[in-house]
């Protein structure tokens, strides 16, 4: 696979550095998909077909907003959102059902080890969001760190 170039700024006193892009390892939803025990399904009405999966209108104002989405389980899927995670992380199953994914699931989408964002007993479930959210892609930072040297 060819990299291209891309011009990456530092965050040191304005020092920029000509790195290559991050190498796609090939990793798709279907990859991180755990058994369907876990799994929560729901019915979709007059679903769109799209490139990388299907939306739809909940709302009728035709705004097809993230939660009215689902990603095809054969692609990747976007960025992980910070609030109201679980109602915007669905998938498109080959056999045409919509699955949203578990917090381990979740997790794996960002390169984080399974249940690393678990919460201590009282704390709210959309903290758990917000960190896997704002939590940078494990792979992405291994990356960037490569090309320090000691």
């Amino acid at each position: 696979m060819k990299h291209k170039t891309i011009k990456v700024l530092s965050l040191f006193d304005g020092i920029s550095v000509a790195q290559q892009a991050l190498e796609d390892r090939g990793i798709n939803i279907l990859n991180i998909i755990e058994p369907e025990s876990e799994r929560k399904y729901i019915d979709i009405k007059n679903p769109i077909k799209t490139r990388n999966g299907i939306r739809w209108d909940t709302g009728g104002k035709g705004y097809y907003s993230q939660q009215d989405r689902a990603y095809s389980i054969n692609g990747k899927h976007p960025t992980v959102p910070t609030a109201r995670t679980i109602t915007k992380v669905k998938v498109l199953f080959n056999d045409g059902r919509v699955g949203v994914l578990t917090w381990k699931e979740i997790e794996r989408l960002q390169s984080l080890p399974d249940n690393y964002t678990d919460l201590a007993e009282g704390n709210r479930i959309e903290k758990r969001g917000a960190v896997i959210g704002n939590a940078y892609n494990k792979e992405v930072i291994k990356h960037i760190l490569s090309y320090i040297k000691p």
